[in-house]
């Protein structure tokens, strides 16, 4: 028996493979847009976390309480900047 026209690829029409094309740069740029915002939580909240317990560390290490606030402070300006930056890609690649 001979199997090689059985499971031949039919050619696509150039209409046909444009439309798939477009299909899958839309579904990327959505997935994208799906990565992007779901990661803007995470950083609203690991900044000030992490920003917490850095100023732990060093308020018990140079034994000066002021650090906690500071370190708060600064990890909710560096999330604040992620965010922005983030959407500043979303809004560059749509």
């Amino acid at each position: 028996m001979d199997f090689r026209f059985k499971y031949r690829r039919r050619r696509k029409e150039p209409a046909e493979a444009q439309e798939e094309q477009r299909q899958e740069r839309d579904l990327g740029l959505r997935m994208r847009g799906l990565a992007i915002g779901m990661s803007i939580p995470a950083s609203l909240v690991a900044g000030p976390v992490g920003g917490y317990f850095i100023g732990r560390l060093m308020a018990d290490w140079l034994h000066a309480d002021y650090w906690v606030p500071v370190m708060v402070l600064l990890g909710t300006a560096s999330g604040l900047y992620m965010v922005i930056e983030m959407l500043i890609k979303l809004g560059r690649n749509t």
